[in-house]
């Protein structure tokens, strides 16, 4: 039986199903792209074993199921449908949103509709987001847009750039009028493809940090919107704490994130950071039993790691601010 420690413990796994992307976009940091013909995928069975397993083990566990494009996995429809209903509420899809689905097919609405799809977005205008990616952002608000209408709970996720953060207001507006309930602004990172020279000009000053902190404290929220998050890692900390600001004090929900992390690659490896997952394995193969690999791991904290990619405060608005 596992104990109290460690069921209480927050946790947070990244699974990456699938090498394969329709997409190459720039700031991919675990470099998913079109152009490979080998393949790799984490077989439906062994996520799903995965799910239940850790699910069993910590009360206090978020599942973020991605690619590569999650929805190109031969199996998807599998993985979806074998999705307990007790963990629906635990999962997160990540799709890039430009490859359609029947979402009635899926069981992504109805008795499982706690289940958050979350479609990447990088812009309010094709111009700002193909700064990032080569794809039409009129596709992903489509998406959004027929997910939300069966009953999806939809998240809109964005990575802030040098040349997209002063576009916040307008990012969330949009969002909003596309269907979004949820969105979530993370910063771009130099990892992955982010490394690479050209990709340099796209790290954010600390002027423009400190004006997009105050602008998504202020920002009114839609109506519509449920939930927003600001995730910031923790090279901004001292920032933060060196402001005496009213929004950063009192407009918002300040929360320290000090989850367990586990990601579990496609080519079967187990990592601690997802940001960087080949820097931090665990393990080369998934064991034979999983579940003792995994308490042993909390227990002994070698899950928890900080790095200069991972979340580690979030700002947090909304009716569900919390």
């Amino acid at each position: 039986m596992t104990n109290h420690t460690v069921n209480d413990t927050p946790l947070s796994v990244h699974i990456f199903a699938t090498s394969r992307c329709n997409l190459n976009c720039r700031h991919c940091f675990i470099e998913a792209t079109s152009f490979s013909r080998n393949h790799k995928d984490l077989s439906s069975n062994a996520i799903l074993n995965a799910v239940n397993i850790i699910h069993n083990i910590s009360s206090k566990v978020d599942f973020e199921i991605e690619g590569g494009e999650i929805i190109m996995h031969p199996q998807f429809p599998d993985i979806i449908g074998g999705i307990d209903e007790e963990v629906f509420p635990n999962i997160t899809i990540t799709t890039n949103g430009t490859n359609s689905i029947d979402f009635a097919q899926m069981k992504l609405c109805g008795h499982k509709g706690s289940l958050r799809l979350r479609v990447s977005a990088e812009g309010h205008n094709e111009k700002i987001h193909n700064i990032l990616r080569s794809s039409k952002l009129a596709d992903a608000f489509q998406f959004v847009e027929q997910g939300s209408k069966t009953g999806v709970n939809t998240v809109i996720r964005t990575t802030l750039h040098s040349e997209n953060i002063e576009y916040i207001s307008e990012m969330i507006s949009a969002y909003a009028a596309a269907g979004a309930r949820e969105i979530q602004f993370l910063e771009f990172q130099q990892c992955g493809r982010g490394k690479q020279a050209n990709n340099k000009h796209l790290v954010i000053d600390e002027t423009a940090f400190k004006e997009a902190v105050n602008e998504f404290c202020s920002v009114a929220i839609p109506n519509d919107i449920q939930r927003m998050t600001l995730s910031l890692s923790s090279r901004r900390l001292k920032s933060l704490k060196s402001w005496n600001n009213h929004f950063f004090q009192s407009a918002t929900n300040k929360m320290g994130c000090k989850d367990a992390s586990l990601t579990f690659n496609w080519d079967g490896s187990i990592s601690i950071c997802p940001w960087e997952p080949h820097e931090t394995v665990i393990a080369d193969r998934w064991p034979d039993d999983l579940s003792s690999f995994v308490i042993n791991k909390l227990e002994s904290g070698k899950l928890f790691h900080e790095c200069d990619f991972c979340s580690a405060f979030k700002f947090i608005r909304g009716e569900n601010a919390k």
